[in-house]
């Protein structure tokens, strides 16, 4: 099962010669394997080393004809479902330290160094990530045209914000047939363009809301105060995921909704264009708060109809599964480290941070399998010599059981190689103690394998 995988993912790489694509399959493996280690750690031995180094060096391969392939398989894991979840969002990589990297622009304050990654993660409405379907990468030039004396005087597609409309684009292109597909995200996309391009596109879009807007009726009223004095729907709990600074919770929320005909923005570029309709979702917890938490108060915009408890309810959901899109780049920065990439150049950083897209996706993935699907066999994830090993090693048995065991019992061993305690009120593992699971993991696997060729 383990070369399945990356042959499934990156079958589809086209780049000029199969040894290529072949070499990308390898490392794939070699870097699940060893995600925390730097290339010459993960590879074994100079020669490995230095076709890895050729790999991201070449002009023909690409990120994104390596994230093409991903979305190839990506799309195939999508057939079948009706309604998936499209979760977008940016994060910021940081390669100050990095001097030697050229190509890099300002990453926020004075002397940061970097660039930006704005990502597409497929999810389904049980909450396993699918994979990415659109990843875009940005650098700000030094003198930054996204100012604030010059930004409203941009067009609209010229501004950095464009790229929530490219990737809202781009991650909605050539889905199957009759899926549903639906764009969740943060804050940062709650402004007129995005959502107007949606709805003009008929893309269905659920974001949490920055702006009380501006009502398109007598008086002007705005949203939240007129949402607020609209009836309760009733309550809902829900799971509130966990954060790096906070366990996950469940909380009791008071639920409202409406719908709502936005006024556009008053500046000159939009004050002419038309008004939105869209429906607007109170959720405001009621439940007594944990010290030192926030109380949940979200404001949610949506082009999905919202006429009852159980409507809104799926929404709200529906939007806690955004935060799959904040652990795929925790994954990708705290697990692959891809930040210590210790390459020449941006572009080929960028061509080795699309291969770690992939191998965070796969840790991310796994995670969520074994508490959604736990009865599932491990073998869907792990080879023989895998799942052999890691139950001789947890159960302290040089003999293994015919049959292997199921995929939440064996993601929780592999937890307990990277430290997981299981306690009661741990919860299930995450990804941090999986990634040091899965390294460990390796080392004996191979040594069960080699003592099998021994015997």
């Amino acid at each position: 099962m383990e070369e399945l995988w990356a042959a499934r993912e990156f079958t589809n790489a086209d780049f000029g010669d199969a040894r290529r694509t072949a070499r990308l399959v390898s490392l794939a493996l070699t870097f699940s394997n060893k995600p925390a280690a730097s290339i010459p750690e993960a590879c074994s031995g100079w020669a490995e080393t230095k076709a890895a180094y050729r790999l991201f060096s070449s002009d023909r391969v690409t990120p994104q004809k390596i994230l093409a392939s991903h979305r190839d398989a990506t799309l195939q894991r999508i057939k079948g479902q009706s309604v998936i979840l499209i979760a977008q969002d940016t994060t910021t990589l940081n390669f100050t330290t990095h001097h030697a990297a050229k190509g890099m622009g300002p990453i926020g304050k004075k002397g940061l160094r970097g660039f930006f990654m704005h990502s597409a993660l497929a999810v389904s409405t049980e909450g396993v990530p699918l994979g990415l379907l659109a990843a875009e990468f940005l650098v700000r030039q030094d003198k930054d045209p996204e100012g604030e004396k010059t930004r409203s005087k941009l067009p609209p597609e010229e501004r950095e914000s464009f790229r929530w409309q490219r990737v809202l684009a781009a991650s909605t292109q050539d889905l199957p047939p009759n899926v549903l597909a639906i764009t969740v995200a943060d804050r940062e996309a709650d402004y007129y363009d995005f959502l107007a391009a949606a709805k003009h596109t008929d893309k269905p879009v659920l974001i949490r809301a920055k702006h009380d807007r501006r009502l398109a009726e007598e008086g002007n009223p705005h949203l939240q105060a007129k949402l607020l004095a609209s009836p309760s729907l009733g309550t809902i709990t829900v799971q509130i995921p966990r954060s790096e600074d906070r366990p996950s919770r469940t909380a009791t929320l008071e639920v409202r909704a409406m719908p709502a005909t936005f006024l556009p923005p008053r500046d000159p570029q939009h004050k002419a264009l038309p008004a939105l309709d869209m429906w607007a979702i109170s959720a405001r917890e009621v439940s007594p708060v944990p010290e030192g938490d926030e109380a949940v108060e979200w404001l949610l915009l949506t082009s999905i109809a919202v006429v009852d408890l159980a409507q809104a309810q799926q929404c709200i959901v529906w939007y806690t599964y955004r935060w799959r899109i904040e652990r795929f780049h925790f994954t990708l920065k705290s697990g692959c480290r891809v930040e210590k990439l210790e390459l020449e150049e941006r572009k080929r950083i960028e061509r080795a941070l699309a291969l770690f897209c992939v191998i965070a996706w796969r840790l991310l993935s796994i995670t969520y399998l074994a508490r959604m699907t736990p009865e599932q066999p491990c073998t869907t994830v792990l080879s023989s010599s895998e799942w052999q090993a890691l139950y001789c090693v947890i159960n302290k048995t040089p003999v293994p059981p015919p049959t292997p065991p199921d995929l939440r019992t064996a993601v929780r061993w592999i937890a307990r190689l990277g430290g997981f305690l299981g306690r009661r009120r741990d919860g299930d593992p995450g990804v941090k103690v999986l990634w040091r699971g899965f390294r460990d993991l390796q080392r004996i696997s191979e040594m069960w394998e080699i003592l099998q060729h021994k015997t």
